[in-house]
């Protein structure tokens, strides 16, 4: 009897150590994040950052999000590629895309938000491409201040540009106008529509 209570107190203790340990790890991750690296068939890698108790479904959610938000940039680059001959829009394994007007280049990066941008990983961004013009972020959140604080700080405030499309604003209105804002692609007399 004195065994079989024995075990059922180390049992007890073992969970109550095992539920204070889960705690314990939860609190410690709390508001931090954990980084998912998506490697595309470009051969590009792209950082995506996720919650760090983020389950396997939310972060397979979070990956296919960030992808949607890069196609439907693509495509609408690629739609307006076909209404100016001299816009050519291509994938690159330092940057999202190269769109290129005359002879201007713009790299592209698409995040679903910019938390985690660093100097290095900005630096990184502009020196990778040759004859870069600017670099142009596209994202779904607004940029925090200390991301543009450093960009200022580094001199890069006009070589680096965002535009922020909430979830609900019409991403192919907003991409247009920032690619004719600048690619110095002239306004035509044509209306733009894209479903």
């Amino acid at each position: 009897m004195e065994v079989l209570l024995s075990s059922f107190i180390v049992g007890c203790l073992a969970a109550l150590l095992g539920a204070a340990s889960n705690i314990a790890i939860s609190r410690s991750l709390r508001g931090k994040s954990k980084e998912i690296i998506i490697k595309k068939l470009t051969g590009a890698e792209d950082l995506l950052f996720v919650d760090a108790l983020a389950t396997d479904d939310q972060v397979r959610r979070a990956v296919r999000k960030s992808l949607d938000f890069e196609s439907q940039v693509y495509e609408t680059i690629k739609d307006l590629e076909i209404k100016h001959d001299n816009l050519r829009a291509h994938h690159s394994r330092h940057v999202d895309f190269i769109a290129q007007y005359n002879d201007l280049r713009l790299a592209i990066e698409c995040k679903l938000r910019l938390d985690e941008l660093t100097e290095e990983s900005l630096n990184k961004y502009l020196d990778t491409e040759v004859n870069l013009h600017k670099l142009l972020f596209f994202t779904r959140k607004p940029v925090k201040s200390q991301i543009l604080d450093f960009i200022i700080k580094s001199g890069n405030q006009e070589r680096v540009s965002f535009v922020t499309i909430p979830d609900d604003s019409e991403l192919p209105e907003s991409v247009i106008s920032a690619l004719k804002a600048e690619l110095h692609i002239p306004q035509s007399s044509q209306n733009i529509c894209l479903s």
